[in-house]
């Protein structure tokens, strides 16, 4: 409950009440209200853009802030004709000063941002979820979007939950039952087709909003998971259910075949699908999760970042979709 309200509170309160309070106050000078409110907007443009907790919010709520925010900001606009240009009293400066290095700092990252992230070669996947919505929580080239990206083999890795018909993750929003996830217990395809060439089983699920600990980890922080090599990368699908893998190593599977469900083992708090590609065949699941080249993959023909939302068609498996060496 603790991350929903820490969540909550710099996605939705501070935000809303920061522009409220511009809306409605009256500024003291134009230039520091100018600066106070770029800051305002730069922040809001970071939070639609990078935000991470939109998942748990609600893509719907994701927008709310955007135009309530700029609904606010515009009509603070409203009060600079009544205000100076410059601050009466020099204990003012300070704050202005810092209004308007945060706005740059925030200016530059959103920029950023926004700019062309698609990495200029990048391995084409088909969908490794069965048709439906789905919600990119982590994913993206740089590390303000993706927390994966400072490990070799997870620089351009993807976290997908499921999205409800409310657009959020779950049915509330602290669940407290696997069950009760969108994305829990859905089935997992083979984005390609190729040779499996490594699968992990066993592995329990880890309760949901707890940390794991001794033998939910003991197999590695994928927790059960399989990976095939096709072409030339090797595809990883973590954190899957126990019990749900539907492969062997060494088996050939074509595109859109289920290879497991998603579940919640392995280094990981709630259900969701992780997925990346290192170049090349690896087998061994140390490097699959850490020292593997990784590269850059598209889903639905798109480089997937965070706060992307996912629609797919799921591929269909041929007659000879799985043949064991």
């Amino acid at each position: 409950m603790l991350i929903v309200f820490v969540t909550a509170l710099f996605h939705l309160f501070v935000p809303l009440a920061w522009c409220a309070a511009l809306a409605f106050r009256r500024p003291s000078s134009r230039i520091g209200r100018l600066f106070t409110t770029l800051a305002a907007t730069m922040y809001v443009g970071f939070l639609f853009t990078a935000g991470a907790g939109w998942a748990v919010l609600g893509g719907y709520t994701r927008w709310l802030v955007l135009l309530t925010g700029a609904a606010l900001l515009l009509l603070s606009l409203r009060l600079l004709l009544a205000a100076p240009w410059f601050p009466t009293r020099k204990r003012s400066w300070p704050g202005i000063a810092a209004a308007a290095l945060l706005a740059g700092l925030l200016a530059t990252t959103v920029v950023e941002l926004a700019g062309p992230s698609t990495p200029a070669v990048a391995s084409a996947l088909g969908a490794p979820l069965p048709a439906g919505r789905y919600w990119v929580v982590h994913g993206g080239a740089n590390p303000v979007m993706n927390h994966h990206h400072g490990v070799s083999a997870q620089r351009y890795a993807l976290d997908i939950v499921g999205m409800n018909r409310f657009g959020t993750r779950a049915s509330s929003l602290a669940p407290r039952a696997l069950g009760e996830f969108a994305i829990y217990d859905v089935g997992v395809l083979a984005p390609c087709a190729g040779e499996v060439v490594a699968v992990v089983d066993g592995v329990p699920d880890v309760a949901a909003g707890k940390m794991p600990t001794g033998a939910s980890l003991e197999r590695g922080p994928a927790g059960n998971m399989v990976a095939i090599h096709c072409d030339n990368v090797t595809v990883l699908l973590a954190h899957l259910r126990s019990g749900s893998t539907a492969v062997a190593i060494g088996d050939r599977v074509a595109k859109g075949v289920l290879v497991g469900r998603v579940g919640n083992s392995g280094n990981t708090s709630e259900p969701h699908l992780h997925i990346h590609a290192v170049r090349g065949k690896v087998s061994n699941v140390k490097s699959l999760v850490t020292d593997a080249d990784g590269v850059p993959v598209l889903l639905a023909s798109a480089f997937p970042e965070r706060n992307d939302t996912l629609r797919f068609e799921a591929a269909r498996p041929n007659s000879n979709s799985l043949a064991r060496r």
